[in-house]
């Protein structure tokens, strides 16, 4: 609050400066009691959607809760931590299946691995002769 003994004088870029601040301050609390009208208070835990007892976190390394902590090494303010675990490592895909998977799917986590519709498959030459074959096409449905 300005003292009228040394308040700025009405042109003066002080009184510019507090008529500004002090507009900023009454949008601010504006927007605050607007958004307090169209928010709904839940007095019950049963009125949210989704709610998580402390009690139920699990006891797995990167997950660490105050309430049932045993060996208190985190900062005061922490009652709540959970760390990303490390995405495993893939695996190799089966030499009778390569041929039918698209191996770039298999890094998205997001969705399954996408398999091919038809591959061509080698055939092997006939007896008695050298070339091989004309690759055959196989259909996924058929296999």
């Amino acid at each position: 609050m300005v003292n009228p003994s040394n308040a700025p004088k009405a042109d003066s870029p002080a009184s510019s400066f507090e008529m500004t601040r002090d507009r900023c301050l009454k949008v601010v609390r504006f927007l605050q009691e607007f958004t307090k009208l169209r928010t709904a208070v839940k007095r019950d835990i049963r009125e949210y959607e989704d709610h998580l007892w402390f009690d139920k976190i699990p006891t797995e390394p990167g997950c660490y809760t105050k309430a049932i902590a045993q060996e208190d090494e985190n900062p005061a303010d922490l009652w709540l931590q959970v760390k990303k675990a490390p995405e495993p490592k893939l695996g190799p895909v089966l030499n009778s299946l390569s041929a039918w998977v698209e191996l770039g799917s298999l890094t998205d986590s997001s969705s399954n691995p996408k398999l091919r519709q038809e591959i061509l498959q080698p055939r092997p030459p006939l007896p008695g002769e050298t070339e091989p074959q004309p690759p055959e096409l196989v259909k996924l449905e058929d296999s």
